[in-house]
């Protein structure tokens, strides 16, 4: 089985890969030099016809977005698995030229272009597109593939990057941190001494820091172990590009652009950005608003533009040395990754940090020098690093992640978090376990899972609420519920949850955060006043009718689980996966009396775990859902006495 390497960016996207001798080769695309020192990337954008279907991609897609700016999607890595609510309010929206739409199903995002587009559906096709082309120029299938991504992307980002592998076609699928990827392709001597690696990846649509160590082991294999990751993922060159585009408009007195001249604004503040790498000022000729102009921009203005992402990416340099123990001149090597981590604008921010550390500096100057031989190459590395991935990597997940636990004093009950994975903990991660201690007598228990976000700059930290996990049992008065949670090698949260005093109760999630419908900040601790059902009162648990459980076993046989059986096969996902909750969810409508507990919580379970993997599309994930959520109302019940 031969594994391709895809480093999939907002700008560009480049694959790689070994040959039978063990040598990486780049991937080209429509009619590339075969050369390996031309460029190989393939733009990220995609252009539509009016009726929706895709019309070119890649370079000719990216000419189109100037003349054709609606019909021209770009940079939509950015909306990846995030709520169009948390979008809108952050102005992630203004900065595109397509319409943007929320999608009801899910929360998240549609891109309307003819029709309606997930992120993950646009992923998949940039995705499809360079195995096609892997294949063709390899001769061989690639079924596996090293997908990178930011550092700081979460368990739901990455999941939705799985899915879009999934779409494309690729069987088994390995994410890795972009950062780690660059650090593990640099061309250097590496011995046996520990040297700790600063990766800075400013990429066009993130930034990602990483602070390592590298090092060859006694059995001669090169090791990258993590230390830190940081970054911003609203930092990189479409905020450059949109700075510069806001600051042209001022020169020209204008507050908005006419739709139609979006694209052209864009593609100017692009140019700017390219010519001030290299140049001292730019001289633009502008034509927008019926008027041509000319507007000058030199380095000093988009230093005082682009201040605030300077600061970001200061302060996350520095968080990411700070929470590791060290100062700046004890870095061994700085590793610069990106296309616009060449604006001399960034030489500067980082001469000033390293100013105490002459290695770091002579590295700086051969850099910009672009004299980077013997160094990694800033626009390939990730790419080259995926293909490298033998190499031992210990890899971090910068965000903590447990379950809001409750406790009771007297008349009153306290919110507050329990984390069971720590911020900063190396994957594949153990993770803990949540005691429940208490009983809300209904036998419907819901688990608010929460995520816990460094705050760069400052050793604190906040709390964001993610989605709630709900389990049933049989017997309201006889539990003892653990929630377990743990994080695998490929970054998905890994939730079981169970009632020891009846082993036959318990349902698992994979990739349990997936689906949030947002991400809301939690202030904790919380405090109020005893629930009603949770108190110690005398309660009496109101079972279902006859007919109502009747109703609910056909409806998770003939309704949830062919739905899951036919989207499988329509959408080419094989189920091997979720037989074995299938299998259980079976078993459990087969027994008299039904034990309608533990069925809702498979059926639950399959729901979810269909969707995360790929098998169920958000309409019918959401419609199956809502049943789910009317048949709960009608089995759980209770009277208070």
């Amino acid at each position: 089985m031969k594994t391709l390497s895809i480093d999939f960016g907002s700008a560009n996207s480049l694959a790689a890969c070994t040959d039978d001798q063990g040598n990486i080769i780049l991937i080209r695309h429509d009619g590339q030099s075969a050369s390996n020192s031309d460029t190989k990337h393939l733009p990220s954008f995609l252009a539509f016809h009016p009726d929706g279907s895709v019309r070119s991609i890649g370079q000719e897609a990216k000419s189109l977005a100037v003349t054709h700016p609606k019909e021209v999607v770009w940079g939509f890595k950015r909306l990846l698995g995030l709520p169009y609510t948390y979008l809108k309010e952050q102005g992630e929206l203004d900065r595109f030229t397509y319409d943007i739409l929320p999608d009801w199903h899910d929360g998240q995002c549609r891109c309307a272009v003819g029709k309606n587009y997930t992120p993950v559906e646009l992923v998949s096709i940039i995705l499809q597109k360079l195995k096609k082309d892997a294949e063709e120029q390899a001769g061989a299938p690639f079924d596996s593939v090293v997908l990178t991504a930011p550092a700081y992307f979460d368990s739901s980002r990455n999941s939705r990057l799985k899915e879009a592998a999934r779409m494309a076609g690729f069987d088994r699928i390995l994410i890795l941190a972009e950062p780690v990827a660059a650090a593990i392709a640099r061309n250097m001597t590496i011995d046996s001494s520990r040297q700790i690696t600063l990766t800075c990846d400013l990429g066009a649509g993130t930034l990602d820091i990483s602070l390592g160590m590298i090092f060859r082991s006694d059995d001669g294999e090169v090791r990258y172990e993590t230390l830190i990751n940081t970054g911003n993922t609203s930092c990189g060159g479409i905020d450059i590009d949109y700075r510069i585009s806001r600051y042209i408009l001022d020169q020209l007195t204008l507050k908005e652009v006419p739709a139609d001249s979006r694209g052209e604004l864009l593609q100017l503040a692009e140019e700017a950005k390219i010519t001030l790498s290299r140049e001292q000022e730019v001289c633009l000729p502008v034509d927008i608003g019926g008027e041509g102009r000319s507007v000058t921009i030199t380095r000093d203005d988009l230093t005082h533009t682009c201040k605030e992402l300077l600061d970001s990416f200061r302060s996350q340099v520095l968080a990411a040395l700070d929470q590791a123990g060290y100062s700046p001149d004890k870095v061994d090597t700085l590793i610069l990754i990106g296309g616009p981590i060449i604006l001399p604008i960034f030489r500067d921010l980082l001469g000033d940090i390293f100013s105490g550390n002459a290695r770091v500096l002579r590295q700086l100057d051969a850099f910009y020098r672009e004299k980077e031989q013997g160094m990694v190459n800033r626009m390939t590395a990730t790419a080259i690093g995926g293909a490298m991935y033998h190499t031992y990597v210990s890899d971090r997940c910068p965000f903590g992640y447990g379950f809001e636990e409750i406790v009771i004093r007297d008349e009153e009950i306290e919110y507050k978090p329990e984390i069971l994975i720590p911020m900063n903990a190396v994957y594949p991660h153990p993770g803990g376990a949540l005691q429940v201690r208490y009983s809300n007598g209904m036998g419907l228990y819901e688990f608010k899972l929460i995520k816990q976000v460094p705050l760069a700059g400052s050793a604190s930290c906040e709390y964001k609420f993610v989605s709630i996990l709900k389990f049933a049992v049989k017997n309201a008065f006889f539990t003892n519920i653990v929630c377990e949670m743990s994080m695998n090698e490929n970054k998905e949260l890994v939730v079981r949850i169970r009632n020891l005093s009846r082993p036959d109760e318990s349902v698992e999630y994979i990739g349990a955060d997936i689906d949030p419908s947002s991400e809301i900040t939690v202030q904790y601790p919380i405090r109020a006043k005893r629930p009603k059902n949770i108190q110690y009162k005398a309660m009496e648990v109101i079972p279902p009718e006859e007919s109502t459980l009747n109703g609910f076993t056909e409806w998770v046989v003939n309704t949830l689980m062919l739905s899951v059986i036919s989207s499988a096969k329509e959408n080419k996902k094989p189920i091997d996966r979720v037989e074995p909750v299938m299998k259980e969810v079976i078993s459990e409508s087969k027994r008299q009396p039904v034990r309608y507990q533990q069925l809702f919580n498979q059926a639950g379970c399959l729901l979810h775990n269909s969707y995360s993997l790929g098998m169920l599309d958000p309409g019918t994930k959401y419609t199956l859902e809502c049943d789910l959520n009317d048949w709960q109302d009608q089995l759980f019940t209770c009277s208070f006495t």
